[in-house]
């Protein structure tokens, strides 16, 4: 669970439009039983490059639009919930990752966008 307490550091120092990183990670931490994994993506970056640019090490904001949380279909509408109180702007349920799945039933990943 090292990467997962790296990216949840991460989140907490993210600000970007609506987006309340240290929200959602107390949030998450709360409620573990709603997710297996949440992976963040910084925004609209096409290269490692980019994405660096994305994190302000002098200023200590992180600039993320996107999180992706591995779940089981059951946990939707209680993520949906939490989606609404954190002011995301849209989600989408991905089912067909097959790297998500790995053969295990009812796994699906939940996006949530702040635009």
């Amino acid at each position: 669970m090292e990467t997962q307490t790296a990216y949840f550091e991460i989140l907490k120092a993210a600000s970007f439009n609506n987006m309340n990183g240290k929200e959602i990670v107390n949030d998450l931490k709360q409620n573990p039983e709603l997710w297996e994994r949440v992976i963040p993506r910084f925004t609209a970056c096409n290269s490692p490059k980019e994405e660096f640019k994305h994190i302000e090490a002098f200023t200590g904001n992180v600039y993320l639009d996107t999180l992706y949380i591995k779940t089981d279909r059951k946990n939707i509408k209680r993520l949906q919930y939490f989606a609404r109180k954190w002011k995301v702007d849209d989600t989408q349920i991905i089912e067909d990752v097959i790297q998500c799945n790995r053969g295990e039933s009812g796994k699906i990943v939940f996006q949530i966008w702040f635009d």
